[in-house]
């Protein structure tokens, strides 16, 4: 089984609270309140979603062009769990560390790695932010993370990390119509 027939077979396949990911991915473009970190400023609440075209995830800025509130999957470095990074240091809640996450990324702008830090509301969209970003963010689609959803072998994931590129419409298909 290449590589592509992998990952779409693995949207079909349920997950631990018993969805499938096609269903989870539609919840995560319906979006989410969570509580957004700032290099300036205090935190506040943001409504996240994942784009229409499962490429990016985007959030409600007043104060931001669309762009400025977007970050492309593709750009993706790797999710941090828990409030590690210098943003969270600045305003740290250790006792929501266990809902916390961030997204390390590449700044379309400058280059620059940059963080996107959250704090999901509870356990529950906790998961569910994970569980889809894990499906969604092609710098995740590791062997190890495809071994777990059932046998793959090396070159297939070897394959699977330099496939980037691959579009999410082309796996995903549209998964919210409208």
């Amino acid at each position: 089984m290449n590589f592509a027939s992998k990952h779409a077979s693995m949207l079909e396949e349920s997950l631990s609270d018993g969805s499938a990911p096609k269903e989870l991915i539609a919840r995560l473009q319906e979006g989410s309140e969570m509580l957004k970190y700032g290099r300036r400023g205090k935190p506040h609440f943001r409504q996240f979603f994942v784009t229409h075209d499962c490429s990016g995830l985007e959030w409600r800025s007043p104060k931001k062009k669309t762009a400025e509130a977007y970050v492309a999957f593709a750009s993706v470095k790797a999710i941090e769990m828990g409030q590690k990074t210098q943003v969270f240091a600045a305003n740290s809640m250790p006792s929501v560390a266990h809902l916390s996450f961030s997204l390390l990324y590449s700044s379309q702008q400058d280059g620059i790695v940059r963080t996107l830090d959250i704090i999901a509301k509870d356990a529950s969209q906790f998961d569910q932010w994970i569980s889809g970003l894990r499906l969604l963010v092609p710098s995740l689609w590791s062997k190890e993370a495809l071994e777990m959803s059932g046998s793959v072998n090396a070159a297939a994931a070897n394959a699977a990390r330099r496939v980037g590129e691959l579009s999410h419409c082309m796996l995903f298909g549209r998964v919210r119509d409208g």
